[in-house]
C-alpha cells in the first residue's frame, strides 16, 4: 500500500470511487471537482497500482470565541468495495493527520453518516464536538426569535468555494436556497412547514439570515437546525473533531456548530 497526494492521472479512478461509494451522477461529481477539488488536498491509498481509498480535505476555520483555528474537513472519504476491511481507510486517516500536522493545521473534523461510523472514527482519535437542536417555530415565533437570537458556541467559518458548492448542490437536487452576505439557508417545503436542512452564517450570527428567510417564504411553520447552547436531551450529535496542534489540544470544544454538511 502506498499513501500519497493525488495526481492528475488518478482523476478517473477518483470519479469511479465516488460513484461507487455514493451513487452520485457525473454532474454532481463534476460540481465538486469544479468548485472544491484541489490536488494537494486530496490524499489517496494505492494498492495493486490503483487508487483504492480517498479522502478530500476542505480547508476552513474553526472560530472559538475570539480565536481562529485552521481546520480541515474530511469529506467524501471512500474505499473501493472489494478493498474494504483491509485497513486502508485507517492507514489513510493516520496519513491525513500526519500530513495536516506537518502543514500546521490545528483541527480535523468530519461528519459520520451513521452510529457505526461514530464508533469507527472514535477509535481513530476523533471525539464528538458538534451538535444541533431541531427546533420548530410558528411564523410569529420565528419573527421574534430572529430579532434576539445569539449563539456563543464555536462554529465553522466555511470558505467561499464550499458555499458555492453547497448552493449549487442544493439547486441540483431541487432544494430551495437563499444567500445573504456570507450566509446560506437550504430548505425543503413540506406542506405548511418549511424544513431547513442547512443553516449557516459566516459570522456565527443567524439573525440576519433568519430575517431574510422569513421575507423569502410564506410558510407558517419552520423547522430549523440550531446551535446547542448547552447540553440538553434535544441536542443531536452531528460531527467529530480531532486536535492536531498543541494550541488546539488546549481547547475544550463542545457543542460547536457546523452549519453545512454538504450532504
Amino acid at each position: 500500500m502506498q499513501l500519497r497526494k493525488a495526481q492528475q492521472e488518478d482523476i478517473p479512478a477518483l470519479y469511479t470511487l465516488w460513484e461507487e461509494a455514493f451513487g452520485d451522477t457525473k454532474e454532481t461529481i463534476d460540481l465538486f471537482f469544479d468548485t472544491c477539488f484541489q490536488m494537494q488536498n486530496t490524499l489517496v491509498a494505492v494498492c495493486d497500482g490503483q487508487v483504492r481509498s480517498v479522502v478530500y480535505l476542505l480547508r476552513n476555520v474553526l472560530q472559538n470565541g475570539g480565536e481562529a483555528f485552521s481546520a480541515s474537513y474530511i469529506y467524501a472519504a471512500a474505499t473501493e468495495k472489494t478493498y474494504r476491511g483491509k485497513g486502508l481507510m485507517h492507514a489513510l486517516l493516520t496519513f491525513v493527520a500526519e500530513t495536516e500536522t506537518a502543514r500546521g493545521t490545528d483541527f480535523l473534523y468530519l461528519v459520520p453518516a451513521s452510529a457505526h461510523l461514530f464508533r469507527y472514527y472514535g477509535k481513530c482519535g476523533y471525539h464528538i464536538a458538534f451538535g444541533k437542536q431541531i427546533c420548530t417555530f410558528s411564523r410569529v415565533e420565528l419573527q421574534s426569535f430572529a430579532e434576539i437570537v445569539k449563539s456563543n458556541v464555536p462554529y465553522i467559518a466555511w470558505n467561499r468555494a464550499v458555499l458555492q458548492f453547497s448552493k449549487k448542490l442544493a439547486q441540483q437536487f431541487g432544494d430551495h436556497c437563499i444567500c445573504s452576505g456570507n450566509g446560506l439557508a437550504v430548505w425543503t417545503p413540506t406542506g405548511d412547514c418549511l424544513e431547513v436542512t442547512e443553516l449557516y452564517a459566516a459570522d456565527g450570527r443567524l439573525s440576519e439570515l433568519l430575517q431574510v428567510l422569513l421575507q423569502a417564504c410564506t410558510a407558517q411553520r419552520f423547522q430549523l437546525p440550531l446551535p446547542c447552547t448547552a447540553p440538553t436531551e434535544k441536542c443531536e450529535n452531528t460531527a467529530m473533531l480531532k486536535a492536531l496542534s498543541e494550541r488546539a489540544k488546549a481547547q475544550n470544544i463542545q457543542n460547536a456548530y457546523i452549519g453545512l454538511t454538504l450532504g
